[in-house]
């Protein structure tokens, strides 16, 4: 029994479980005021301009609501333009002299708007017949849900093998 306990009070005496002075904490060091910033030095970020110009179908609302949760308010301050509504070219005027501006284009009909009536960096999407959208000297790109031409036929020749020929795709 004696052995027990004098193994008891060394196991204790390693783990700390002995009795111990309170800690008191100094203060916590006196934060910035209300109107101090934390950082003087470094100015803050500016917002990037983001135009999404659509017009109201709903496969093209569908993208732009997708699209909207994906940009973070703190970084982007996005402008929502429906090209088919009455105030559109009051929103497009606002837009042309806005010197950071990005636009995403959802639709033909947008991004025929964008292509014409701004000369800010443009991103198309949902467009199926780009060739007419592409100009030279201005930088406009698209993204499209069909993958590369060398992808689709990888995967039907996969498809192939598995399902007996290219008539079955």
């Amino acid at each position: 029994m004696r052995r027990v306990a004098v193994v008891v009070v060394l196991l204790c005496a390693i783990a700390g479980c002995g009795r111990r002075k309170p800690v008191i904490s100094a203060p916590p060091a006196p934060g910035p005021r209300a109107n101090e910033s934390v950082r003087p030095d470094i100015p803050p970020t500016p917002r990037r301009e983001v135009a999404i110009l659509f017009n109201n179908a709903p496969r093209y609302t569908q993208v732009v609501a997708q699209l909207r949760k994906l940009l973070p308010l703190e970084t982007y301050h996005v402008t929502l333009a429906d090209v088919e509504a009455a105030n559109s070219r009051r929103i497009l005027r606002a837009l042309r002299g806005r010197p950071r501006l990005f636009v995403v284009a959802i639709g033909l009909p947008a991004a025929r708007i964008a292509r014409d009536e701004l000369s800010a960096p443009i991103l198309f999407a949902q467009v199926f017949n780009y060739q007419e959208l592409l100009v030279r000297g201005r930088a406009i790109r698209g993204v499209t849900a069909m993958p590369p031409l060398n992808l689709q036929l990888r995967t039907g020749r996969r498809s192939t093998r598995t399902f007996g020929g290219w008539g079955s795709l």
